[in-house]
């Protein structure tokens, strides 16, 4: 007679999502591992925490199960945990390679927020493994971004089902009839696609496998960073083409991307935010072709190449734009507050948000001259909830304080004002690169570790949206945080089954 054994479980959101994580870091540290195998390097750095991670993880995801419902509340604390636990996961194998400990959780901070940020002067000194691992942290933040903003930012305190639809505005989200997670999943076979898509384009330009995929996991994340030494510098023109090609598709709302494909035909030109941003990289493209020609300073691929890296907020480069005029580096940096689409891996505030800011501006400019007069914000046709106008606002103003106090850190560690204020920037835009020794083709390997530890900060507040991160600041916050888990403990426990 057959005796089936059956394990209890319980509900709880936290251990469950954390065993996935555990369980999905495991998994993509394989390919990594392979390589440092094969090239005959030490394989401890990838088996030691894989091993570890499985062993932990495993019994989370077996022994738990997703509860029928979630209180916002614990989802925005959770999520600060994903990432804390990715970071300090991420870190291990750069540790147990020989990296010093804020070095390691530099590096992996940059890999999981995709900012490019690098403490590595020379790639070549390095395992193919580690630099494989730098990429596949960056792919791994570019789809959990675009998962948060379907699955967390609509459930937290300042968002709801209005700010999804904001979120992936001109995308006709308004009238999604999926459920929010199945639309995830959705996008994350999308970004999966065009990884593989990328790989094989890079792979027929001539470029070895090992390089394509590297470059392919961090040009769809936008993150940047290069498995060879100055960046792209070294690459042909082709390859650069199609990276820009890439990075142009990783900043798109992927909610685009996705509908094209179902409807067979592209809808980009119908989204008020895809407009704003064509015509906005395309002002930026032209004033920087322009004035770069006619002073000979660069090639037109490489000034296009590194217009369009800034305006996506990637961290690649095709040539060192920190030796360009003083005006065009200004240029790009102020490209990069702006950044690519909501809905996608890239950094900055989001055009959407710059698309409602300007309007609501020229809305308030118009009030003045008719007081009487009744303006809405519109983005594609739909009026737009003055409560997100008023967070978007206020975004705006977080995103200038932040700037400005991590302008004024930095200096007390002893950098210039110059590159305090662009480091400031790229740090919160995940841009990554600055000018001077810190700029593209530079790392941040001379920076104190408590310049360090300060930039992982602010790459995270720029990462997770800085109202999410301010909100985990508040003593508000936590003060609901343990009021619903006093509550909770007192509702009858029939979470076993």
């Amino acid at each position: 007679m057959e005796r089936h054994v059956h394990i209890k479980k319980f509900d709880s959101f936290t251990l469950k999502t954390v065993g996935y994580t555990l369980l999905t870091l495991a998994v993509l540290m394989l390919p990594s591992l392979i390589y440092n195998l094969v090239d005959g390097h030490d394989v401890l750095p990838f088996l030691l925490p894989m091993s570890a991670m499985m062993v932990i993880g495993l019994p989370m995801v077996v022994m738990t199960r997703m509860p029928k419902s979630i209180n916002p509340i614990f989802i925005l604390a959770d999520m600060a945990l994903m990432w804390f636990i990715s970071v300090i996961c991420g870190a291990l194998p750069f540790f147990l390679s020989g990296f010093a400990p804020v070095d390691a959780i530099f590096e992996s901070t940059s890999g999981v927020m995709t900012t490019g940020a690098s403490i590595i002067p020379r790639v070549d000194e390095w395992s193919r493994g580690i630099i494989l691992w730098r990429s596949i942290l960056q792919w791994i933040g570019g789809i959990a971004i675009i998962v948060m903003f379907l699955l967390v930012l609509p459930t937290i305190g300042f968002g709801n089902r209005a700010l999804f639809s904001n979120e992936v505005s001109g995308s006709d989200a308004g009238n999604i009839t999926l459920k929010l997670k199945d639309t995830g999943k959705q996008f994350a076979i999308v970004y999966s696609i065009a990884t593989i898509l990328i790989l094989i384009a890079l792979v027929l330009c001539g470029l070895s496998f090992f390089e394509s995929f590297c470059l392919s996991l961090s040009t769809i994340s936008l993150g940047g960073f290069s498995p060879a030494d100055n960046s792209v510098s070294g690459y042909s023109d082709v390859i650069k083409i199609v990276i820009i090609v890439s990075l142009i598709f990783g900043s798109t709302n992927f909610y685009l991307h996705y509908k094209s494909v179902m409807s067979k035909k592209p809808i980009y030109f119908k989204s008020e935010e895809f407009r704003m941003m064509v015509m906005l990289t395309g002002i930026v493209l032209l004033i920087a072709l322009v004035y770069l020609l006619i002073e000979g300073d660069d090639t037109p691929i490489n000034i296009i190449f590194n217009t369009i890296s800034a305006t996506t907020t990637a961290s690649f480069a095709a040539s060192d734009y920190s030796v360009y005029p003083i005006f065009i580096v200004a240029l790009l940096f102020i490209a990069t507050i702006v950044g690519g689409s909501a809905g996608s891996a890239a950094g900055g505030l989001k055009v959407s948000r710059f698309l409602i800011i300007t309007k609501n501006a020229y809305n308030e400019i118009n009030k003045l001259l008719h007081p009487n007069a009744v303006y809405d914000v519109k983005v594609d046709g739909s009026s737009v909830d003055d409560r997100y106008i008023s967070i978007t606002m206020v975004m705006l103003f977080a995103f200038i304080v932040t700037m400005i106090s991590g302008t004024a850190v930095f200096l007390l560690f002893g950098l210039p004002f110059d590159v305090s204020v662009l480091t400031s920037i790229s740090s919160l835009t995940c841009y990554g690169a600055s000018i001077g020794p810190y700029g593209p083709f530079g790392s941040f390997a001379e920076l104190t570790d408590g310049a360090k530890l300060f930039m992982c900060i602010l790459m995270w507040i720029g990462r997770v949206e800085i109202m999410s991160a301010f909100i985990l600041f508040t003593p508000g916050y936590w003060r609901e945080f343990r009021l619903s888990m006093r509550n909770m403990r007192r509702k009858p426990v029939r979470n076993w089954r």
